[in-house]
């Protein structure tokens, strides 16, 4: 009677593992050659256009629930949410400088039911020229009472050429 019930357990437990094997091969995987798009130097009355190459390796359908910008100056359109095994499918993201200077990242969140990776980030990074520089782009004068503002530097300067402050 125990080696029937050993036996028993001994098959359970192999066709358990055989199943959980499957199951894991059988997974969505979302894959993205190139998460991070580098726009270099751009003009900061520009808007920025990236497109994002989303690969599909499993063997089940890959769906995508979403794609979230972080930030209202960025904004991302999906093509299909569907991706069958072996196909890829394009995000297009476009960013707008309106207005920002210096370093710039900015992400988008991709949803998806691959169970390794279910939120995937697709990265913007550059750097939004103005005409002319300031630093620091925000000064705080405190509580002013009357003529009691504590002095602050703001350093400006000219991306090219010169300019006249009058």
């Amino acid at each position: 009677m125990k080696a029937h019930s050993f036996l028993t357990h001994s098959l359970a437990g192999a066709v358990l593992l055989t199943v959980l094997a499957s199951a894991a091969v059988a997974a969505p995987k979302l894959v993205c050659p190139e998460p991070t798009f580098n726009f270099g130097e751009r003009d900061n009355e520009e808007k920025v256009e990236a497109v994002f190459i989303i690969r599909y390796e499993g063997t089940e359908t890959l769906v995508i629930d979403g794609v979230k910008c972080a930030c209202g100056c960025t904004a991302a359109s999906l093509e299909d949410p569907q991706v069958e095994p072996g196909t890829e499918v394009e995000i297009k993201t476009t960013l707008s400088l309106k207005n920002r200077m210096g370093e710039q990242t900015k992400t988008c969140t991709v949803t998806s039911n691959d169970p390794e990776n279910p939120m995937f980030t697709l990265t913007l990074t550059g750097t939004a020229i103005s005409p002319v520089m300031y630093e620091p782009q925000f000064v705080s004068f405190g509580k002013v009472l009357g003529t009691s503002a504590e002095p602050q530097v703001v350093t400006l300067r000219a991306h090219e050429g010169e300019f006249q402050v009058t």
